[in-house]
């Protein structure tokens, strides 16, 4: 069974939606962006779980790599040769999700 609109009703109700919607933003800023945020937990509830593909890879920076390598921030030559090496290894695409804090100083 289709519903269909006739275009008086689409306009009508497509005013009311903008309407609302900026009258909510008038009230409450927060309001809309808590919205927003809601609908997008529902759309990614109503997906399901989605399995990764197999050509995603993830290089992760752990216990073992800090034993080898020492601690954290690694210098800019560790970090190049591990950028190298995944692109050699046919990487398209390298996300860095790092923090590069600076260390404390000695004299601290």
């Amino acid at each position: 069974m289709k519903i269909r609109l006739k275009p008086k009703n689409s306009t009508l109700m497509g005013l009311g939606i903008t309407f609302f919607v900026l009258f909510a933003y008038y009230l409450e800023p927060s309001l809309l962006k808590f919205m927003e945020l809601k609908s997008l937990d529902l759309k990614f509830q109503a997906c399901g779980h989605l399995k990764p593909g197999d050509e995603v890879v993830i290089a992760a920076i752990d216990d073992k790599s800090l034993d080898e390598l020492g601690r954290w921030p690694w210098s800019r030559d560790i970090q190049a040769k591990l950028v190298n090496t995944l692109a050699a290894q046919g990487a398209r695409v390298i996300a860095y999700n790092a923090v590069f804090s600076p260390l404390p100083s000695a004299s601290t």
